[in-house]
Parts: C-alpha cells; structure tokens; sequence
C-alpha cells in the first residue's frame, strides 16, 4: 500500500536508520492519533530496514496484557533474529523478571520496578548489544502506550546505554496516552538520542489520493469520504472497502453518488475506541445514546467526570476523527456500531440516566420521553407528566409513532384509576388520528367510564366526537347530556364551548338527533372561554352558519380564513368537511376542488391517512358532480384503499355512493360487490345514508331492479322529509323518482316530480348572482344531470307518432306509453317542427330559466342556447320569449 501524506515520517525513519548503521544508537517515538496508520507505517519502515540487513525485533502491546509484566519484552525475544544461544539466555532472564515481578503483586511504581529488575534489564541490553556488532538492530514496538511497565523501563534502560551502538528503538504511540505512560515519555524524550515523529489525520487532499487507487474516479468523493472518514487512514479504508462491495450491489456500474458506510466501518469505528486510552470509549458511548449535541456540563454529569477530563476526551475523540467538533459521531452507522457493542442492559441504564438527567436540566419532553422509551424503564411514574407532555407535543408535529409510545409507556405506571384513565385517553387522541379502528376497541370503554364520572371533561369531551364518527349517536348523546348537565351547574364555559361544537357536528352528521338536541343553545360567550377553545368556538360558530341554509360571502370567508391560518385538526378538520360539503350543495364546484386538494395536499405531506381517505372521498364526489366518472370512480377506490371500512365510521357512505355512482353507468356493474349493497343501519340514519341511499337506488334503477330502487328513492324521501333535509341539491329523490316511474310506465306521475323539484329548485336558481360562472349555479352540477335525462325521456315520450308506442332505452323494464295516450294533436302544433334539442330549449326558456342557466342545465354553451332560440323563435312564425310558456304549454296540454 502505498503511504499518503507519510513521506516525511517515513523520510525521518529512513534517516534515523543511516544513522543506526553508521555507529549513532537513536530512538524515536512515533505519536499520531489511533487508526493513523502509524501500523504502516512502521510496517514499510521494517521492510527497508531488513533490506539493510539489519536484525527486526518487534512487539504489539495490548490493553488486555498490559497486566503481564515483561509481556512486551518476552515478545521482542521470542522468535527474534537472535542466536540460538542468545534466544535461549534472554528466555532465562525473563522467566525470573517474571518470577521477581510476581513477587512485586502487580506494584505500578515504576522506579520500585526498575530497581528491582535492574539486573535481568542489564543482562538482556548484553545480549541485544552483542548482537548489534554484527548486525544493525532495529526494536520496534507498536501500540507502545499499552506496554506493562516492566517492558517500558527495560525500554527506557535499553535507550539510556545504546549510545555508540548500532540499535534503532522505535515506538508508536497514541497521541493522549495514559497518566503512566505519560511519565515514560517525559522521561524517554528526555534522553539526548531521542527523536519525535508526528503524525496527523489525512487531508481531503490526501483522502483523494487514497480513492483514486481504489475507486474509479474515487477522486470526486473525496470531501464526502474525509467528511465521513475524519480522515483517520484506518476508517478511509474501512470505508472503502464497504463502499466498494454496497455500491457494486446497488448500481448496476458500481458507483454512488455518497460514501457507503457498512460493517467494516462499523468495525473499524470500534477498534478505535478499543485500541484508545482513557474515558474515550465511554464517552462515545454517551454520545451515542444522546444522540444529538450536548453541552459539556451534561455529558460530564452523565459520564461521572469533571469537566476537564470531559473536555480531554472530546478533544482526544475529534483528533481521532470519530466526531466533529460539535459533539456528533460522523456517521449514523458509528453510532449503530457503538450501540450494538453495548450489551441491552448497559444500553438501557445509560438511556434511563440520560432521561433523569435531561429532565433536571429543562430538556423538552421528547428528548426526555425518547430516552425513557428506549431505556423500557420498569416504573416510568415519575416521568408521566413528561411523556403526556410529549405525546401532545409530537401529535401536534405529526410525529404519530413517537406519541403513541409515550401513551403505552405512560400506561404502565403505578398510578390511580383516573391517572391511567387519563393516559388511555390520549392514547385514544393518538390512535384516533393514525388508526380509527384500533381506537374504537378503547371507545367503548372511556365512554363507560366518563358517564360513570371517573373521566375529567377535557378528556370526555373527544368521546363525543369519536362516537359520533363510529355511528353511536346514542352513546354520545347520553355523554354530551351529562356533560352538559354539569357544565351548566358548574358554570363551566370551557366545557360549554366544547360540547357547542360537539352538539354542530352531531348536527351535521346525524341529523336525525335534531330532535333530541332540540333548539341549538346559545352559544358561550368568546371572552369568557379559555384561548384554548377559542379556535373550537369560533369553528362552531361557522359550522352553524354554514347548516342554516345557503351560506353567505361572509360565511365562506371565515371559514376559508380559518382553514388558511390553522392547521389541520380534529376540529378544523371537521369545519373543512361541513364547508366543502356546502360548497358541493351549493355546486360551486371549482371552489371545492380547489380547496380540496389544498387540504389533501396537506394530509399527505403530515402523512395522516384518515385525512387522506376523508379529502380523496370529497374529491370523488366533485368529480362525479362535475361529470369526470372515471376519475370520480379511480379517486373513490383509492380513497377506499388508504383506510379499512372499519375505519371510515359514518363517512363510509360518501366514498361508497360514488362507487356505486360511478359503476352503474360502466360495464363493470356486475362486479359490484353485494356487500357493498347492504349497509349497516347506523350509516342509514347519517347524512352519508341519503347519499348512499340515492346511489343505490340509481344502481338499482340501471340494473333494471325498478322496484327496488323505488324503495330507496322512496326511503330517501321519508329521511329527508323527516330530518327537514327536503333540498334538491342535496338529495334530488324526485328526479330520481320520476326517472323510475317512467320506467314503470307513468310518466304523467314522472312529469308532476319534476316540475315539483323544479319549483323547489328555481328559488335558488333565481337568487344566483348575475352573471355567475354555470359551475357556480345550483342547477349546473351532478344532480342536472339526471334532471336532463329524466326531460329528455318525457320529450321521447311526448314525441311519439302515429300512434307508435315509444319505448325507453334503459335496461330493464321497457314499459309502453300508457294506452290512449296519442301524439297525433302534437303533430299539428308549431312546436312539432322544432328538433328535439330545439325543443328541449324552448320548454326551459317557457319554465322562465334565462340561456346560461340553460346552457348549464343541457352541458352547452350559451351560444348554442342563443341559435336553438333563435331557430325556435323563427319556426314558430316570429313568436318572442315571452310567447313560449303558452305556446309550449299548449302543446303539452295537447299531447
């Protein structure tokens, strides 16, 4: 291997040798960080130096010998280029060091050491200096910073009396050595013969060397490899070595655009830790577990250190190149390695005191609460109010995982009925978000216990909505009237303001508890009410709004203002619902797309997937509206696919009413599932029933199952009729009613339905801003549509001649015109000149619509209203608008 940035060093060996051989005895210690190829080093150096022909003596100290006395000596005489006599002499001399050292029980005095051994230290410097006469001796030791004393002060012995011997002593050594070892270097460079070589971490310069021997190209990596490297040689290497077996698995060329950390720098991070001195390991330990920058007071409390030790062994682990200089490891698979190493019961007492820590010291709650989880602590009581903390904290940043484990942690403390009660119902808020339908397994069971009193209201309060989702409206009508009941006693205006929302969304969702809510109360007073119900009052107050009827400018501002200055929440959420709703009722169908894919956009960047499903749903449905089937049915399924059924609650009915919607007109009709037509009752007494209702009924209609679809429409108009839900925008059951009497052959029934929806539905119609977009108007959306059709079978029916039968296209039953009923008077009236689309016009022009809301109803442009009526008005003899209700009504009374 060819050495980079190590030219000088060795330069200075290679000098230091010459000198050897020419009479001048040296010794040089060589100091660099661990892993600084300081091993290489000395490597390439013993092999120039067995090419002068001189004698290798060499050891490696390690950290577990370091208790052997005479272990690195006996290391540099066993199997050395000595003599056989030689060999055999030193192998004596050092069995009784071995012996005396025993004696001495371990003593780390180093002079005592010394002296004691002075005589076997003198006898084997005789043996080594011997055998410099013949040849140059060079005695290397690696890692010398490990060395048991008594090999260092036969060492030290050796250097002070090789003066004019031909003997090179070399020693690698760690930059902040031990204390011990620190008082052999002061007094071996001391000596007048000594000489010092450093060494310093790899350059990106020197790491771009490295690479361009190893990786093709490797050059253009090179700040990336030092900055993941620190550019200590041992973790380059290591690196890659692991960058060249994972990119040649990932890239089909075998190149990556980053350095590819893998076991052998995990490895290497850990041999230097083990091969360094001092608190270092521990301290990376530490590191490791905090996981995150931390001042130095912190990680000395936690290591048991004072400050200056700390200080050392952070300076000693950024020389390494193992952390920067703020206090990280490099790269996260050290960190991986580091903890691996760890065994699990380490791992957890130094998370567990980290958590005590950091919570002393005011860190937030979920750097506290990350600690305890991973620490398992057995009693985690005196954390509660820092993992409840924290489990808020991160349900409000979207962090879903790490808030539901607080909740579980937080349950397994030794605390009274109402403090688990308490935690069980935030971890409820926490599944509510991320899975409905694990939540409801708990639902049941707070909604007992806070009618049984044992809940606060804060925490009973959610239920109401939950229950209200789940379709158990009864449920949460007993707990909103005991909730109520004690707000009222107790003057509680912060519950007050709650339970006002919650009475809206019940309101809304099911609006067949209209009658047991009675009369909506007023509403608490805004100054009155905590500034955390503010935002839900204000909601509420929206929400009403938007139920009364046809909301105002002024009311869809608000709630656009509020949607745009607050996050996404279980209560802006529900305003979002009820407004977008309005906007799809009103058929102001661009607005509520818009709208929509800004809240979907945002459910799918916070990775919420009730959110998601709820939006895709609402989509489908302004798809359908706007007569996009195919995308209404692809965003339906989708939507259907992000959450399990059981996980939709009451709002199943939208996506599987566009479903339905969207499949009986294909040709798939057939594959539709039957589960999909039998709907659990509770859905049917929601708002979501009318539109699953209505949808089943047309996909009834479509499958020619006539009367079955009759009993739906007719379902629908008993639930509307009931719930004071009697809107054609909503719910156009007439129309739906008409087209299915026409199939059963009553037309004259079908016509008196649609002229009743259209005299329910010009109201709106007339009270349109002039001048609105057609997609603006009530008329222009989805439910037009099949008013259309419904006219347009009345004219075939109205159309016939000659006394033929006129059948209808539908599938399914195929009923005649009823008997006697005869167009032979049609064919002398004007109007019987006119095409059917003129036709079509003209009596929508007679029923007072003006042309954009015609060219809305029929789907085209007013310019094409303003031909036919020009057409019409020409084939009628002159005859102007205001002509037509009597000309068209006399045709209609003729036929």
């Amino acid at each position: 291997m060819v050495l980079v940035e190590r030219q000088e060093a060795l330069g200075l060996l290679t000098t230091a040798l010459t000198s050897c051989i020419g009479g001048a005895g040296l010794a040089i210690a060589v100091n660099g960080p661990v892993g600084g190829g300081k091993t290489e080093l000395l490597r390439q150096f013993a092999q120039q130096a067995l090419e002068s022909d001189a004698t290798f003596l060499n050891a490696t100290a390690s950290r577990t010998e370091r208790a052997s006395p005479l272990g690195v000596t006996s290391q540099l005489f066993t199997g050395a280029m000595l003599s056989v006599e030689q060999t055999e002499r030193a192998g004596r001399l050092i069995e009784d060091g071995m012996l005396t050292a025993a004696v001495l029980d371990g003593s780390d005095n180093a002079t005592y050491v010394s002296g004691c051994l002075s005589g076997v230290f003198s006898a084997l410097t005789e043996i080594l200096l011997e055998s410099a006469l013949d040849r140059p001796l060079l005695v290397a030791v690696d890692d010398a910073h490990f060395a048991d004393i008594a090999s260092l002060q036969f060492l030290l012995y050796l250097v002070r009396r090789i003066g004019n011997a031909r003997i090179l002593v070399v020693l690698c050594e760690a930059l902040r050595p031990a204390p011990g070892y620190a008082v052999f270097r002061a007094d071996l460079t001391s000596q007048f013969n000594c000489r010092q070589v450093g060494l310093k971490l790899l350059s990106v310069r020197g790491a771009a060397a490295v690479l361009s021997q190893r990786i093709p190209r490797g050059e253009r990596l090179a700040a990336a490899f030092h900055r993941v490297s620190g550019g200590n040689p041992m973790l380059l290497n290591a690196l890659i070595l692991d960058h060249q077996q994972l990119a040649a698995g990932s890239d089909p060329n075998g190149e990556a655009a980053a350095p590819l950390a893998g076991e052998a720098f995990g490895q290497a991070v850990l041999s230097c830790l083990y091969r360094s001195t001092g608190h270092l390991l521990r301290l990376v330990q530490v590191i490791a577990v905090l996981d995150t920058p931390a001042p130095v007071a912190l990680i000395s409390e936690l290591l048991g250190f004072d400050a200056d030790s700390t200080v050392r062994a952070i300076s000693a682990a950024i020389e390494i190149g193992l952390l920067r200089d703020h206090q990280q490891l490099r790269h996260a698979r050290a960190r991986a390695a580091v903890l691996d190493a760890m065994t699990v019961a380490e791992r957890a007492a130094l998370h567990e005191r980290a958590a005590s820590v950091l919570r002393a010291t005011g860190a937030s709650p979920a750097v506290v609460a990350r600690h305890v989880i991973a620490a398992n602590v057995a009693d985690p009581t005196r954390f509660v109010p820092t993992l409840m903390a924290a489990a808020v904290n991160a349900l409000e940043s979207d962090d879903a995982a790490l808030a539901l484990a607080c909740c579980r942690m937080a349950e397994g403390a030794q605390g009274g009925t109402q403090s688990r009660l308490h935690v069980r119902a935030l971890r409820v808020q926490v599944q509510w978000r991320v899975d409905p339908t694990s939540a409801c397994h708990t639902i049941g069971e707070l909604s007992k216990a806070a009618r049984a009193g044992q809940l606060t209201a804060q925490d009973a309060l959610p239920l109401i909505g939950y229950l209200l989702w789940c379709g158990q409206p009864s449920e949460a009508m007993e707990l909103l009237e005991r909730l109520d009941a004690a707000a009222a006693d107790a003057g509680d205006e912060d519950t007050a303001a709650g339970l006002y929302f919650f009475r809206l969304q019940a309101r809304h969702l099911h609006p067949s508890l209209v009658a047991r809510l009675g009369p909506q109360r007023s509403r608490p007073r805004v100054d009155a009410v905590p500034p955390r119900r503010s935002l839900q009052l204000q909601v509420a107050m929206v929400i009403e709004a938007l139920l009364a009827g046809s909301p105002t400018a002024d009311v869809r501002a608000e709630a656009q203002h509020i949607l745009q200055t607050n996050r996404l929440d279980e209560t802006t959420a529900t305003l979002s619902l009820v407004y977008l709703e309005s906007l799809i009722i009103g058929e102001h169908l661009k607005t509520a797309a818009t709208w929509c894919d800004m809240l979907l956009e945002q459910a799918e960047r916070r990775r919420v997937l009730r959110w998601q499903a709820m939006y895709g749903a609402i989509r489908a449905l302004i798809q359908l509206r706007q007569g996009d089937l195919t995308a209404a049915g692809e965003s339906a399924r989708s939507a259907l696919e992000l959450v399990p059924a059981r996980g939709w609650g009451v709002l199943l009915g939208l996506p599987l009413s566009v479903s339905l919607h969207t499949a009986d007109r294909s040709a798939d009709a057939a594959t539709v599932p039957e589960s999909s037509l039998q709907m659990p009752k509770p859905l049917l007494e929601t708002r979501y029933g009318l539109y699953y209702l209505r949808a089943r009924g047309r996909f009834n209609l479509e499958r020619g199952n006539t009367r079955a679809a009759m009993k739906d429409f007719d379902t629908c108009r008993e639930i509307a009729a009931e719930w004071s839900l009697d809107l054609p925008e909503l719910a156009p059951w007439r129309v739906d009613m008409a087209e299915a009497m026409l199939h059963l052959g009553q037309s004259a029934r079908a016509r008196e339905l649609v002229d009743e929806h259209l005299v329910r539905l010009r109201p709106a119609v007339e009270t349109s801003p002039a001048g609105s977009h057609p997609s603006a108007t009530p008329a222009a959306g989805g439910a037009a549509r099949e008013l259309n059709r419904v006219l347009n079978k009345l004219e075939l029916i109205a159309g016939s001649r000659n006394g033929q039968e006129q059948r209808l296209p539908a599938s399914g039953a195929e009923p005649a015109v009823p008997a006697g009923q005869q167009a032979g008077s049609a064919i002398n009236s004007p109007v019987a000149h006119l095409s059917e689309a003129e036709r079509r016009v003209a009596t929508l022009a007679a029923q007072g619509h003006t042309n954009r809301q015609i060219a809305a109803l029929l789907f085209v442009t007013v310019s094409t209203v303003e031909q036919h009526l020009t057409n019409v008005y020409r084939k009628l003899r002159g005859r102007r608008r205001t002509d037509l209700p009597a000309v068209m009504g006399q045709t209609q009374n003729s036929l």
